[in-house]
């Protein structure tokens, strides 16, 4: 359903990303690893969900290395989490970050992820049971994470998904933050009326 949506072929390997066009999100290094993956792998599809002022230079980019045909570009949606279900690994190659909620939302979808070593995304993936880790701007490393990605079996797959969503259940859910928020209130709380 979410492929009909949209409108990527059925039998294709979806990859995914969403975020801002903007160059701290590295999506040039994105297309630049699609392209070598692509070429291994000819079901591969890109759909990046977003809108920015990059767009343009990114479509010229993919028009030039021989894969825009392969990647959709879908601007903002409202429907992010429905859409997503249509991917089967989540990338997102950023040069900085701090703790992106769309990491946490991707595996909490059951999606396994692909990401920049940067900012807090390591403590997210911190194993490789979760996803994969790869060096920002390094288009080599991300190729090669979704080449060998694109050939694990379904059960794999499966396996990393779920593993994903139970480490961000476990750890990042509401419920989760608003015990710790609890906790350190009553710290505070017990400092206050000790002094």
């Amino acid at each position: 359903e979410a492929r009909k949506i949209l409108g990527l072929p059925q039998n294709a390997f979806v990859f995914g990303t969403v975020g801002r066009l903007v160059p701290t999100k590295g999506q040039s290094y994105l297309i630049d690893a699609f392209a070598k993956a692509y070429q291994i792998n000819p079901t591969a599809h890109l759909v990046f969900i977003g809108d920015g002022r990059l767009e343009n230079e990114l479509k010229e980019q993919a028009l030039h290395l021989g894969c825009l045909d392969a990647i959709t570009f879908s601007g903002h949606r409202t429907d992010v989490p429905e859409v997503i279900r249509a991917f089967d690994g989540f990338l997102l190659p950023s040069l900085a970050e701090g703790l992106p909620a769309c990491l946490l939302e991707a595996m909490a979808a059951y999606i396994p992820c692909i990401a920049s070593a940067v900012g807090g995304i390591p403590e997210v993936i911190d194993s490789e049971k979760l996803g994969y880790l790869v060096p920002p701007k390094d288009s080599d490393a991300l190729a090669q994470a979704m080449t060998e990605f694109s050939h694990k079996t379904d059960e794999e797959r499966l396996s990393m998904g779920r593993a994903a969503h139970d480490h961000v259940e476990h750890f990042y859910s509401q419920h989760v933050f608003v015990e710790k928020l609890e906790e350190l209130y009553k710290k505070e709380l017990l400092m206050v009326e000790s002094e």
